[in-house]
């Protein structure tokens, strides 16, 4: 993500959802109403909260599941906006979210409600794939953007480097 979209994302977080005490019923609803700006926000989480560094709080998780739960194609809506030929292609927060999966586990989040958490969103990843290209069989053409490859090499590449600092 942009520069501007992460300040947006931590000014959203900071000024707005860790200062309610819960969160509010249209936040919750805010998928329908602008599903781009839903996935341009989780894009801009998963740029913000690095598992290695720092991991999301618990009502960002519960905020992105109760979306992802809600609206299963949710972080395809980038995708419905520009072209299939356009390089490089609409970013979706699927391989942020991937990342966040992956590397919860390997970063201390093994019990207790955290765990739950990545475990429900790990589900929830999993869900949005299969369902999403089930409901939208057009989504197909953008496999090579849905959860682009040099980003998943980018993972690869931290778990190399996870094990080897693990094993010196």
């Amino acid at each position: 993500g942009s520069e501007a979209s992460l300040h947006i994302a931590r000014v959203i977080v900071n000024d707005y959802l860790m200062l309610m005490s819960s969160l509010p019923e249209n936040l919750r609803k805010l998928p329908v109403v602008s599903p781009l700006f839903c996935s341009s926000l989780i894009c801009a989480l998963t740029a913000f909260y690095q598992p290695e560094k720092c991991l999301p709080p618990p009502r960002i998780m519960e905020l992105i599941l109760g979306w992802l739960v809600d609206s299963p194609t949710l972080c395809f809506a980038p995708l419905r906006m520009i072209s299939p030929h356009k390089s490089p292609g609409p970013q979706t927060p699927l391989t942020g979210l991937i990342q966040w999966c992956v590397m919860a586990p390997l970063v201390g989040v093994t019990s207790g409600p955290e765990n739950t958490s990545f475990s429900m969103l790990h589900l929830t990843v999993l869900e949005t794939l299969i369902r999403g290209l089930q409901r939208e069989p057009s989504l197909q053409q953008y496999k090579h953007v849905i959860v682009p490859q040099n980003k998943m090499f980018k993972i690869i590449e931290e778990l190399h480097l996870l094990a080897n600092n693990e094993n010196m």
